[in-house]
């Protein structure tokens, strides 16, 4: 699931080119024409950009340099067409001020890894995106807002209930060598004394 996805038609025929079609089928009928975006072009470079970014930080004002775009409005309403169609969800950094979360870089996942694998020019390469991807979409759907942390270290989830922390969450493919380690204990140890929480996930 992971690797493949979870669209039926590519998991039966196996065939690729199902995954780039209903990939650019969403980008030009639930974005392109719902939207009447005239530079389709750029927004189809963004997309691409984004799902080949999954789980790294980003702001709109790195995007808006990046895409030489005149402010960063644009990137936030190009991000949030993306989420309207349901093909790419953003987290905030948590912060008790909504104007700071705001603020803050984001997170970018994709409804479906399989398409993500496909459509992305390095995604598929890394397997700790992946799984990271992958308890993304499982945590939303527990209902829970989700947010990422970072103070001098992150912590790759938080998930929020009438804005309480109430679990940390750290994605890892292994804890097995001494510095993967300590890196994931230390962010989530943090998360859990900022938000007084008594235990954290591995």
């Amino acid at each position: 699931f992971m690797i493949g996805g979870g669209f039926p038609e590519f998991l039966k025929t196996k065939n690729t080119d199902y995954l780039k079609m209903l990939f650019e089928n969403i980008i030009y009928r639930d974005v392109i024409s719902r939207f009447n975006i005239r530079n389709a072009k750029l927004l189809m470079e963004m997309a691409h950009f984004l799902i080949s970014n999954i789980s790294k930080e980003t702001s709109y004002n790195s995007l808006k340099n990046i895409f030489g775009l005149a402010n960063a409005i644009t990137v936030k309403e190009y991000i949030g067409y993306f989420e309207d169609c349901y093909l790419l969800f953003s987290i905030n950094k948590f912060d008790y001020s909504l104007k700071k979360q705001l603020a803050n870089p984001k997170k970018i996942y994709c409804v479906d890894s399989g398409m993500a694998g496909i459509v992305s020019f390095q995604f598929s390469e890394n397997f700790g995106r992946q799984l990271e991807n992958l308890v993304f979409l499982h945590l939303r759907r527990s209902g829970a807002e989700i947010f990422y942390h970072r103070g001098n270290y992150e912590c790759d989830f938080l998930e929020v209930s009438q804005k309480k922390v109430f679990r940390a969450i750290q994605v890892c493919q292994s804890i097995g060598d001494a510095a993967t380690r300590l890196r994931e204990m230390n962010g989530l140890i943090e998360a859990m004394k900022a938000y007084q929480l008594q235990s954290g996930w591995i």
